[in-house]
């Protein structure tokens, strides 16, 4: 897969992530004290809408010089956090002009789950409408507890594992789980 096919790769499941983590909002919430009186579709587009993402951009490796300017190149560890980052502000970008007011805080959630313990301490997190992140199994699973307690809905951008794996109510994935694609791969050989 050529560098334009992976960037439109991300870029569409960017969107599928942020699609899921709507229609969420959309069809879950209207119960909850998350929306206001209003019908559901008309409180998310006239509320002000606080996302957190939480990827391993791993920043700590990218070489800078005494001005902070980038030195080298960016080191593989970050492009997948970098370019599932631009289809998430391309996704954003699309949904403000549909009239969505969407604050986004982005941290750098690169693989430890103490760096995942300390980012859930800071109010904007706390205040969250809603996570997308981390990616990685372990951080994503201290995430989705943390995101519990809190009773924060965390979306799996990635990962494709089972929410039963997690027994959380809060967890949610945006791609098919790990039993789906074994299933389909099972099938695909037994018909082939």
């Amino acid at each position: 897969m050529n560098r334009k096919q992976k960037i439109v790769s991300i870029f569409i499941s960017a969107i599928l992530s942020l699609t899921v983590f709507f229609s969420f909002a959309f069809s879950h919430l209207h119960h909850s004290s998350f929306i206001t009186h209003r019908s559901s579709k008309d409180s998310l587009l006239h509320k002000d809408l606080h996302l957190v993402l939480m990827l391993p951009f791993n920043a700590q490796l990218i070489e800078r010089d005494s001005m902070n300017l980038l030195t080298g190149k960016v080191p593989q560890a970050s492009l997948l956090a970098l370019e599932y980052y631009e289809g998430v502000l391309l996704a954003l970008d699309s949904l403000k002009q549909k009239g969505m007011h969407i604050t986004l805080n982005v941290f750098d959630a690169y693989t430890d789950t103490a760096t995942i313990q300390k980012l859930f301490l800071k109010d904007e997190v706390k205040k969250a409408d809603f996570i997308i992140g981390p990616v990685f199994p372990p951080e994503l699973q201290c995430a989705a507890a943390l995101a519990k307690q809190l009773k924060i809905p965390l979306f799996s951008p990635i990962v494709a594992a089972s929410n039963s794996f997690y027994d959380n109510p809060y967890f949610y994935i945006c791609n098919s789980t790990l039993r789906t694609h074994c299933e389909t791969i099972a099938d695909f050989i037994s018909k082939n």
